[in-house]
């Protein structure tokens, strides 16, 4: 009967341990379905841009062009010469290189004001302003207009990222008509985020993970379904 005992005490524990480790497996497996509604994914997966451009070095040999803006007009305009370009218009100067370009998104950005030879300053989403503001009396407002059909749905998603994959789907089973830019693979992706984030005013640090959408031009920072939901309707 003295060695009964502790056989009696030790079955137990190793079926509650059994039992345990079952019940841990079976949560796992449900918690990996990827279509379960409510899955739980993390908001957004970081990524970055690319990586600037070397600077030039302008010392009238560079085979280069000039895009300036043109006191005259205010609008664009490109010079193959410094002493084309009107000295009004020289202080801020995208420079061209014939011979490759600049990562998309980036530009070559030097002020000529000065005698050469001149450094470019990489710039990433820099866009050519007027040189005075009283020059460049601004365009009447058109009257607004109402939008008639769906929303226009801009998604920009990066590799491996897990909540662009669960916003890919619920978009989808909505038959919300969107158009997706992949930051990681697509090399004018990040020039069309420049340009839309500039429009609504996100800042520098808001453009480091995805999912991003756009929504009429509203931003959406991560899956947020509430959010896009009222912003497209649904």
């Amino acid at each position: 009967m003295g060695t009964a005992a502790p056989t009696r005490l030790l079955l137990p524990s190793r079926l509650l341990l059994i039992v345990a480790f079952g019940l841990a497996v079976v949560g796992s497996l449900s918690a990996c379905r990827d279509d379960a509604d409510d899955v739980a994914v993390p908001a957004r997966t970081p990524v970055a841009p690319p990586p600037a451009p070397s600077p030039l070095t302008l010392d009238g040999t560079t085979d280069v062009a000039f895009r300036y803006l043109d006191p005259a007009t205010g609008r664009p305009a490109t010079a193959t010469t410094v002493d084309a370009i009107p000295e009004a218009a020289r202080a801020q100067v995208i420079v061209l290189p014939l011979a490759g370009e600049a990562p998309p998104g980036w530009e070559h950005v030097a002020d000529l004001t000065r005698p050469l030879p001149v450094t470019t300053v990489p710039t990433r989403g820099f866009v050519l302003s007027p040189p005075s503001p009283a020059e460049a009396a601004p365009d009447p407002a058109p009257p607004a207009r109402r939008r008639v059909g769906p929303p226009e749905v801009v998604m920009f998603s990066g590799p491996g990222c897990k909540p662009c994959k669960h916003a890919r789907k619920w978009l989808s089973e909505r038959r919300v008509p969107f158009t997706e830019l992949d930051l990681g693979t697509d090399p004018k992706a990040w020039a069309r985020l420049d340009e839309l984030a500039a429009r609504a005013g996100l800042r520098e640090r808001d453009k480091s993970g995805v999912p991003i959408f756009f929504v009429d031009g509203q931003p959406v920072l991560g899956f947020d379904r509430a959010r896009l939901a009222k912003l497209i309707g649904l």
